[in-house]
């Protein structure tokens, strides 16, 4: 590696309970998880990438249900909704995409049973009833989407089994006083027909405490809406999913699944607060709240689990061309995903596959946006987008040495964004943007011996992308013809080389190349001016890896670790600037990004039950060359010296050599899981574990407050169930010690002054998290047909 100089560190404690990949047999052998990492069934030992994977049940009785929990799981994997268009975003190893542009495309894709989405908004919606979850580091090129130049989530949802099946749950987190339920209802309804259909509701008061004031709204804005919340978020979830299954020929296989989510809050934004005051209190362009408006003056700027709200304008909220608008702020996310696959199988050892797939987001935000207790910025977001993917692939089975798989992709989304903010003059500010992706794909494989595996592959990607932009209703025209339409063309090649000495070892390396189309910039398109300088380009990578797999000691340990060093060009970076109000993303130079990561799972032979799981990696994540613009009041001490438009004050920061947002140095995990039988029938489960993360930024100009320090996490369940499935019986206590993570950084609208002359008064900073920090659930699981067998 050419920086990484430090050795790994395991020094705390992580999960691993249930039967994520431990058996609890006497000959103390880790159970297998089956992946399908290159659209092929292996064992993920098998499998030359670097990847986590996790059973459904380990999912289930760790309650990690949703994309947000997978921090606490997967090394390197940093994630966090956002109030903005976008939804949030998801870094792997330091490498994720936008948390406020709504057209852009994420680094790290999500895949949701054979579906690709490049959409963070999918993190509004809760992952149930999974078989597999697959988490794959680094550029992923050849089988997930157009391409994933910082990784993949893979989600294999469950499919219908040969017996009827009724699954009844519930849960209880004291926390936040969040009730949920869930049924499963699956079976055959033939020889050859399978159904499966899981439905759950929850429903929570919230976990963040809200102190609400009478402050009177500004003047003229109208008679005051009052606040009604006392803990946020109030929100409730309908979570549905539907599979049908059929096999009407021996030789082909059938299925379709449907999903829909629904997550409606009454109280927003989620874990809006100051974290930093440079006057010692909120701060009013530059101006202590304590002298232009003491009646507000009453944020005490900590970074915890309280938030402060007051009375709203009626009047301002009336400006919204929605169909509701509420003193509280909501948000009203639905999402729906279809797909049907199909696979038919010649007896020549030859697979047809088709996968078609549709993605619909319908998102409504209306909230304070100015961070005080008052109506000062009320705003309003609504985000719609549609997709529809197709996937054609062809694949060979041959008992020979060479097969192959090759295939095409076409996706065609549009995209909606309206942003509006009647206090300064944005009464609807839309952006219309459509996009056609068309891909072709293919990897040969060749068994050199028994032992060497050679794989070659690439993927061919064109784009095209084409906005209008509206201004309260008013189409704009672009100043330079041609401007509100790009294209892009990427070939990306990726060729790997293992060696098995034995069926227990296996060592790899890889060459990658990875790509991501550039595009609009939503911020720029909310600007005034309209011309090429609305655009980013595209984001390219290429490196390498290596890694090790070693299935030791009769199969009761295993052991992986892998290093790679990646250069990203053209990395696309974003900024929110509080003065404008809007998001900007530009393209940084560059960065290197190399790292070493490990795991471990070990099954103790002579205590049966017993085993040991952990993890740790060392990443070293910097940009090349990089000058960004400063955060709002920054003075030239601070770094904002560099003078990008000659004349007047500095703009620029120079970030050239400085850590990429959101790469802890370290990371590291460790934990225990024990088994034991009562009796002749009932099992108890134990486990204790944490976490460890250094320390990182979460905004890309690193103003004061918004860097998260390091933190450790431990957590705990104890598990009482039937030995045949009947029932179950959970307590599941996850962040024990109550850490609160930053996962969003920006500066306050309407606060600071003078940015880039030294008599500049720095912007308070703000802080968006969606972590819940401690969490105590008890969940019960019942199959009333085992029960009274």
């Amino acid at each position: 590696m050419r920086r990484v100089k430090k050795s790994l560190l395991l020094s705390s404690l992580m999960i691993c309970a249930g039967d994520l990949v431990v058996s609890t047999a006497v000959n103390a052998q880790i159970d297998e998880i089956v992946v399908t990492a290159r659209k092929r069934e292996e064992s993920v030992q098998d499998v030359p990438v670097a990847i986590s994977a996790f059973t459904g049940n380990f999912l289930r009785q760790n309650a990690v249900n949703s994309i947000e929990d997978l921090g606490s799981i997967v090394p390197n994997f940093i994630s966090g909704q956002s109030q903005l268009s976008a939804g949030g975003a998801i870094y792997l190893r330091g490498v994720g995409s936008a948390t406020g542009n709504g057209l852009i495309d994420q680094s790290v894709a999500i895949n949701l049973d054979g579906v690709s989405i490049a959409q963070a908004s999918l993190m509004f919606s809760g992952q149930y009833d999974v078989e597999t979850l697959e988490v794959l580091r680094g550029p992923q090129v050849l089988f997930f989407g157009k391409n994933s130049p910082g990784g993949v989530v893979g989600f294999k949802s469950r499919d219908p089994g040969d017996e009827f099946e009724l699954e009844l749950s519930s849960g209880y987190e004291i926390e936040a006083e969040e009730k949920y339920g869930s049924i499963i209802l699956s079976g055959p309804l033939g020889d050859r027909v399978g159904a499966r259909v899981f439905a759950r509701y929850a429903d929570q008061e919230g976990f963040y405490n809200v102190t609400d004031i009478d402050a009177p709204v500004v003047s003229g804005l109208g008679p005051a809406l009052p606040s009604s919340a006392d803990s946020l978020p109030d929100a409730s979830d309908i979570f549905v999913r539907g599979t049908l299954t059929a096999n009407p020929v021996d030789a082909l296989d059938l299925r379709a699944k449907f999903t829909f989510s629904d997550r409606d809050i009454d109280s927003y934004p989620i874990g809006w607060q100051r974290s930093f005051c440079p006057l010692g209190s909120p701060n009013f362009l530059g101006t202590p709240l304590s002298i232009v408006a003491p009646q507000i003056d009453i944020d005490d700027c900590k970074f915890d689990r309280n938030i402060y709200t007051g009375d709203q304008s009626a009047a301002a909220l009336a400006a919204f061309d929605i169909a509701e608008a509420d003193a509280d702020g909501f948000r009203r996310a639905k999402i729906i995903l279809g797909s049907i696959e199909g696979n038919y199988a010649w007896d020549n050892g030859l697979t047809l596959t088709s996968i078609t797939g549709v993605y619909n987001v319908d998102d409504d935000v209306n909230q304070e946006q100015s961070a005080l207790p008052t109506s000062a910025l009320p705003t309003s977001t609504s985000y719609k987008t549609n997709i529809i993917t197709e996937e054609l692939r062809i694949s060979s089975d041959w008992d020979f040495p060479l097969n192959f798989m090759f295939g095409g992709l076409y996706e065609h989304r549009t995209t909606s964004t309206v942003s509006r903010i009647p206090a300064i003059g944005r009464i609807n500010g839309t952006n219309e943007q459509e996009q056609s992706a068309y891909s072709l794909f293919g990897q040969a494989v060749w068994d050199i011996t028994d032992q060497v595996e050679l794989s070659m592959g690439a993927r061919y990607t064109h784009e095209e992308k084409s906005v209008d932009v509206f201004r309260n209703y008013v189409r704009q025209t672009f100043t330079v013809p041609g401007a509100d339409e790009i294209s892009f063309n990427n070939l990306s090649p990726e060729v790997s080389l293992s060696y098995s000495p034995t069926d227990d070892f296996l060592i790899y390396a890889a060459y990658k190349q990875g790509y991501k189309s550039g595009g609009f910039d939503e911020g720029a398109l909310n600007a005034v001016l309209l011309n090429e300088a609305a655009t980013y380009d595209d984001e390219d990578v290429e490196g390498y890896e290596i890694g090790v797999k070693a299935t030791l000691f009769d199969g009761s340990l295993q052991v992986n670790a892998n290093a790679f060093s990646y250069d990203y060009s053209n990395l696309q970076v974003t900024s929110f600037d509080s003065v404008a109000i809007v998001v900007t993303t530009v393209n940084a130079a560059g960065a290197d990004v190399d790292g070493l990561e490990m795991d471990f799972m070990y099954q103790v032979p002579m205590i049966e039950g017993l085993s040991i799981r952990g993890a740790g990696s060392v990443l070293d994540a910097k940009y090349k060359q990089f000058i960004s613009n400063c955060f709002t009041g920054q003075r030239p001490d601070q770094g904002c010296n560099v003078d990008v438009i000659p004349g007047g004050a500095f703009e620029g920061l120079d970030l050239s050599g400085v850590e990429i947002q959101r790469a802890p140095e370290y990371t590291a995990s460790l934990g225990v899981n024990y088994q034991m039988p009562l009796g002749n029938n009932f099992i108890l489960g134990l486990s204790a574990d944490g976490q460890y993360s250094d320390s990182y930024d979460t905004q890309q100009q690193r103003s004061p407050g918004t860097r998260q320090p390091s933190y450790y996490k431990a957590n705990t369940s104890v598990s009482l169930y039937d030995a045949d499935g009947a029932w179950e019986l959970s307590f599941i206590g996850r962040n024990l010690n109550n850490e609160i993570l930053r996962t969003v950084g920006q500066n306050v609208p309407l606060s600071g002054s003078g940015t880039g002359t030294p008599g500049a008064v720095n912007a308070d900073s703000l802080n968006l998290f969606a972590e819940r920090g401690r969490e105590l659930i008890f969940q019960f699981r019942v199959r009333p047909a085992e029960l009274f067998n």
